[in-house]
C-alpha cells in the first residue's frame, strides 16, 4: 500500500512539474511574440560574430542596409537592441562620416559585407548593447 502511495505521489509531482514546464514555454513564446527584438537578438549576434571571425585581417564588417529606397553601406561599430521593437546600427560610411540607423525589427534586412579597411589600425569587434 505504501509503495502505491509513493508511486502515485511521484506521478503527481511529475505531472505538476510538466505542467509548470508547459506554462514556462507558453510564457516564453508570449514574451518573444510581444518582443521581436528579443527573438532575433541572439541570431543577429551569432551571425555577426561568425562573419567577423572569418574576415581577413585587412577587412572589417560592413552591412548593406536597405532603407529609404536606397542601399546604404555602413561600417558597423555597434548594434544596440532597444526592446521591444528597435535595433540601432551605429558606424560610419567609407568616407568616415558617422551613421546611425534606427530600424524597426519587422523591417530589418541586413546584408553583411567584408569591406577593405581604410586604415592600418586593428579591426574592432562589433559592440552589442542590450536595453
Amino acid at each position: 500500500m505504501e509503495t502505491r502511495v509513493l508511486r502515485a505521489n511521484n506521478h503527481m509531482q511529475e505531472a505538476l512539474s510538466n505542467l509548470r514546464n508547459v506554462e514556462n514555454v507558453k510564457e516564453q513564446r508570449k514574451h518573444l511574440h510581444e518582443n521581436p527584438v528579443a527573438a532575433i537578438r541572439g541570431i543577429i549576434e551569432s551571425q555577426v560574430r561568425d562573419f567577423e571571425d572569418n574576415l581577413e585581417d585587412d577587412y572589417e564588417l560592413g552591412a548593406w542596409l536597405a532603407s529609404f529606397g536606397n542601399q546604404i553601406l555602413i561600417i558597423v561599430e555597434q548594434i544596440q537592441f532597444e526592446e521591444p521593437t528597435l535595433i540601432i546600427f551605429k558606424g560610419r560610411d567609407n568616407s568616415g562620416n558617422k551613421l546611425q540607423l534606427i530600424q524597426h525589427a519587422s523591417q530589418l534586412n541586413l546584408l553583411l559585407n567584408a569591406v577593405k579597411k581604410q586604415t592600418d589600425e586593428p579591426r574592432q569587434q562589433i559592440g552589442f548593447i542590450h536595453n
